[in-house]
C-alpha cells in the first residue's frame, strides 16, 4: 500500500525521473519559463525551490548538495548569482504553474507552463534575440570558408566538371 507516499512517480523509475527533473530545472533556468505536463510541472516545484532556498543562504555545503542534485556547475552558479538572490527577502513559492487550455496530441495530457515568479527573471530570457528565417537562409547559402575566392573556385571546378561529360547521343527509332 501506499500510505504516506504522496509524491507522483511519473511512470517512470528513480533514475530516469531524477534524470528528468535535473533536466526540466536546467531548461528552467536557461529558459526562465518551460511548457511540460502538469504533473511535471508539479513534480519540479517540489525540486527546484529547495534548492533556491538553499542558495539563498550560500555556504560551502549548500552549494555542494545543489551541485549534486543538479550535476552542472554552470546551472549552480547561474542559481547563485542571478536566480537566489531575486528571492532573498522571499519566504518561499518561487515559481508559478499556468495550466494550458489544451491538451497534448498524442495522449492528452494536461499542458502546463512552469516559470519564476519574478518577472524580471522570465523578461530577461525570453527577450534573447532570435535569428530569422531570412538570416538563416543567408548563412545557408554563404559559402563556409574563403569567402569570395572560395566560391570562384567552386563556381569555376562545376564549369570544368560540366565541360569533361560527354554529350549524349541522340538515337533515332528504325522503322520495321
Amino acid at each position: 500500500m501506499r500510505h504516506g507516499n504522496r509524491s507522483s512517480k511519473l511512470g517512470v523509475k528513480k533514475g530516469h525521473r531524477s534524470a528528468m527533473m535535473r533536466n526540466l530545472t536546467l531548461g528552467l533556468i536557461e529558459h526562465g519559463r518551460i511548457k511540460t505536463t502538469l504533473a511535471r510541472a508539479k513534480r519540479l516545484r517540489g525540486f527546484v525551490e529547495p534548492l533556491i532556498t538553499r542558495l539563498k543562504e550560500p555556504t560551502l555545503h549548500n552549494i555542494r548538495e545543489a551541485e549534486s542534485a543538479l550535476a552542472n556547475k554552470t546551472a549552480v552558479s547561474a542559481l547563485l548569482k542571478d536566480i537566489a538572490p531575486k528571492f532573498k527577502t522571499r519566504p518561499g513559492g518561487y515559481t508559478r504553474i499556468l495550466k494550458l487550455a489544451g491538451y497534448r496530441a498524442g495522449d492528452a495530457a494536461e499542458m502546463a507552463l512552469i516559470e519564476w515568479v519574478d518577472e524580471s527573471l522570465v523578461a530577461a530570457y525570453s527577450e534573447k534575440p532570435k535569428a530569422t528565417t531570412a538570416k538563416k537562409k543567408a548563412a545557408k547559402k554563404a559559402p563556409a570558408k574563403g569567402g569570395k575566392k572560395a566560391k570562384a573556385e567552386g563556381e569555376a571546378e562545376a564549369g570544368e566538371k560540366a565541360e569533361k561529360k560527354p554529350a549524349k547521343k541522340k538515337t533515332a527509332k528504325k522503322e520495321a
